[in-house]
């Protein structure tokens, strides 16, 4: 726990320092120009401080789940700050949209092929376990 604690710590003020050198423009939409931007950044900083506190405390679970809600909040925080970088020159809606299905079945014929043979390799665990205690 010490080791999440110092390196939590020592994160906080590294996020910091990125912070201040983004833009201007940029860091007013986290100060209040974008009321998703702000609550994001609001929202990871109190949960990164919790998580700080329950490391101090020893409370291990609580820590764990406070890091993880941490960490999907800081990479829609990144997202946030690409996107807001990218404004002026590129829009998620420019982008054409071309199907492709051969991806998609071959990853579904992978996908049931791996789910057969994980069922057939617990069938034989359990069978030989079966052996064993009788």
């Amino acid at each position: 726990m010490e080791y999440f604690s110092y390196a939590t710590g020592l994160q906080i003020f590294v996020g910091l320092w990125f912070f201040l050198a983004l833009p201007g423009h940029i860091m007013q939409k986290f100060m209040g120009g974008d009321s998703y931007a702000t609550l994001l950044l609001i929202g990871g900083i109190i949960l990164a401080f919790a998580a700080l506190y329950c490391s101090y405390k020893k409370q291990v679970m609580a820590t764990s789940w406070l890091a993880l809600v941490t960490l999907v909040v800081m990479i829609f925080i990144r997202d946030l700050v690409r996107r807001f970088y990218l404004a002026p020159y590129f829009k998620l809606s420019d982008l054409v949209v071309e199907p492709q299905y051969s991806p998609l079945i071959f990853f579904l014929v992978t996908f049931v092929v791996g789910i057969i043979m994980i069922g057939y390799l617990l069938k034989l665990a359990f069978g030989c376990r079966k052996e064993v205690t009788k």
